[in-house]
């Protein structure tokens, strides 16, 4: 176990929490009794934990971030949106979530229900007012993160409803895609994915990169969103980055 989590420190890479943890670890195997007659690596030499893209951390903003959200404490920020725009923000750092080779800051902003959702990677500097704000519901926030599909969220709620071609039904009916899921299997051999979901820009990705093994039957605008998209795509048309 100890040896395979060395492996799974992946998401940790490039963030201060990455030299802690190795040390932590290595206390805990010195810490074990009994006598070792075998090379560490040898009972892991047959695993692996394939690497994936990542975004590299800046550790400096990583930890300020951190801090800030355990502390409680109103931040203002400047942060380089998807689109590449530079735009300066003032939120409440609440939760660090890491997904998919990517840190995320879940915040508070004015004027919106819902967490906002920031890629500390592309955070360009973060600093405290010193204003202390009230602490949000943990339980709000797992629902927060349970409800999306992918990282970022919503303010609507989408009943989802997915039909998977035959050849690629065992696949998708083998896997947990969201918290909410229901697979339902079709006498024909196709699967059904139903699930609840605030999650938008992730979910039309996840359409697009099953095509043409996947047929989507609700809602409506999920459909017509990922049809424009594939026109687009068609046409040789550039779309714009959020």
């Amino acid at each position: 176990a100890l040896g395979i989590a060395r492996k799974v420190m992946a998401a940790f890479r490039g963030t201060p929490l990455e030299a802690d943890m190795r040390s932590a670890l290595a206390r805990v195997a010195e810490a074990l009794e009994g006598h070792v007659s075998m090379d560490p690596s040898a009972l892991t030499d047959r695993i692996s934990v394939l690497g994936e893209d990542y975004a590299p951390q800046d550790p400096e903003v990583w930890l300020a971030a951190a801090r800030l959200a355990q502390r409680r404490e109103c931040a203002r920020m400047r942060y380089r949106r998807f689109d590449g725009a530079v735009k300066d923000y003032a939120i409440e750092p609440v939760h660090l979530a890491a997904w998919h080779g990517e840190w995320y800051l879940l915040a508070n902003r004015a004027g919106r229900e819902s967490l906002a959702t920031f890629a500390m990677s592309r955070i360009l500097r973060i600093a405290g007012t010193g204003a202390i704000f009230e602490p949000t519901d943990p339980s709000d926030i797992r629902r927060s993160l349970d409800e999306r599909f992918g990282i970022v969220g919503g303010e609507e709620m989408l009943d989802v409803r997915l039909r998977f071609a035959p050849k690629v039904a065992a696949y998708v009916a083998g896997r947990v895609w969201h918290p909410s899921q229901e697979i339902v299997r079709r006498r024909d051999g196709s699967v059904e994915l139903r699930l609840r979901t605030r999650g938008w820009k992730e979910l039309v990705r996840f359409v697009l990169s099953w095509q043409p093994d996947v047929r989507v039957l609700r809602p409506r605008k999920l459909r017509e969103r990922v049809e424009a998209k594939m026109r687009e795509a068609l046409g040789g048309r550039g779309g714009g980055g959020q």
